[in-house]
């Protein structure tokens, strides 16, 4: 009799023993689908590796975010006080403020002394704050804007001498005669030059949209107080006060 045996072929190399001694089936193609997914993987692997270097290199060259800077606007100061009521009047009357920032219009009154120096009209008006000094000011409006800087030269002339002293301009003088020093005179010491004065007078150009309109002059005195005028147009205005709210109180002024 005779026997035959079956040689390793393509189905006995596709099989293996399990541990009760059966053959299960493996797919032929079970080696190429393993080296299919370590590839696959592998890409997986490169591509993320490449995502986060440049990530890396492009974070590296940027400045650290910095937070943009608030800007806070405070609101203006507001009076403690309520202005007076008052009755309607001319335009003029009418445009001059109730309130300029703190200072609330406590008194307001026709002013007869400015018609004589020109004006058409004036008005004396009494600003407070609680404190206790008021702002007292003077506002008359003279036909012409030539009419109303001619009235300020001559209230200035008036100040002449309180202007120089403060550091404005002298008044004129003569110059002395000129004298011949005796040949045996010393030259006098050197001296240092005075200091510039916070008090000092200033004065300059009144400008509405970048256009002049008119000059101003403040005049701050040794007791602490002080008087500034100005014209704008027609308007010749003076305020006299405490010399450290005469400066807040004309640039807030609306005249």
């Amino acid at each position: 009799m005779s026997t035959s045996t079956s040689g390793p072929g393509p189905e006995g190399s596709a099989r293996h023993r399990s541990a009760g001694g059966e053959q299960d089936p493996v797919p032929p193609d079970a080696p190429r689908r393993t080296r299919r997914w370590l590839l696959i993987g592998a890409g997986a692997l490169i591509a993320i590796g490449a995502v986060v270097t440049v990530l890396v290199l492009g974070n590296q060259g940027d400045p650290p975010a910095v937070p943009e800077a608030e800007v806070i606007t405070l609101p203006p100061p507001s009076p403690t006080l309520e202005p007076v009521e008052r009755e309607a009047g001319t335009a003029f009357f009418d445009a001059l403020p109730d309130v300029v920032l703190s200072w609330a219009l406590t008194e307001a009154a026709e002013h007869p002394p400015l018609l004589p120096l020109g004006a058409v009209e004036g008005y004396r008006l009494v600003y407070e704050d609680g404190g206790p000094e008021p702002l007292v000011l003077l506002a008359g409006q003279w036909p012409t804007a030539e009419a109303a800087s001619a009235a300020l030269d001559r209230v200035l002339a008036e100040q002449a001498d309180a202007i120089a002293a403060s550091g404005g301009e002298p008044a004129e003088q003569e110059e002395p005669a000129d004298q011949e020093e005796p040949a045996d005179q010393e030259e006098p010491a050197e001296q240092d030059e005075p200091a510039e004065q916070d008090d000092a007078v200033e004065q300059g150009a009144v400008t509405v949209d970048g256009a002049e309109v008119g000059r101003y002059l403040m005049l701050p005195r040794e007791d602490g107080t002080g008087t500034v005028w100005w014209t704008n147009g027609t308007v010749l205005i003076q305020v006299d006060g405490p010399s450290t709210d005469l400066r807040s109180f004309y640039a807030a002024f609306p005249l």
